[in-house]
């Protein structure tokens, strides 16, 4: 983007952004209960089984032995982070309910 606009633009933000600090928050915590498990998985796999990530038959062969159990995974981190409490001034609430009372107070919006 900098060769084709130039540097002097500011056309992204480098570094940490301070004004999504719960976005940010929510990846951490993705990353730290539910992704760094299974990209160690595969990177022991890589290490101790031979697993070859540039072999599509390997690939195939993660698909269709891991894909459901990282589905399932992904659907069990999904659930608990959108009915975990988020401390807000004067109350708390899960994101499913602020999503819900967004959608109570303001109509359905992009469904």
């Amino acid at each position: 983007m900098e060769n084709y606009r130039g540097v002097i633009r500011n056309s992204y933000i480098w570094g940490r952004s301070v004004h999504n600090t719960r976005v940010e928050r929510m990846w951490r915590d993705t990353t730290v209960a539910f992704s760094n498990k299974w990209k160690g998985f595969f990177y022991d796999l890589e290490r101790s089984h031979s697993l070859n990530p540039l072999l599509n038959r390997h690939i195939w062969l993660l698909h269709f032995l891991f894909l459901g159990k990282i589905d399932g995974d992904c659907q069990k981190w999904a659930n608990h982070w959108n009915n975990h409490k988020l401390s807000l001034r004067g109350r708390s609430a899960s994101p499913l309910q602020i999503w819900m009372e967004s959608q109570l107070l303001h109509g359905a919006r992009g469904l």
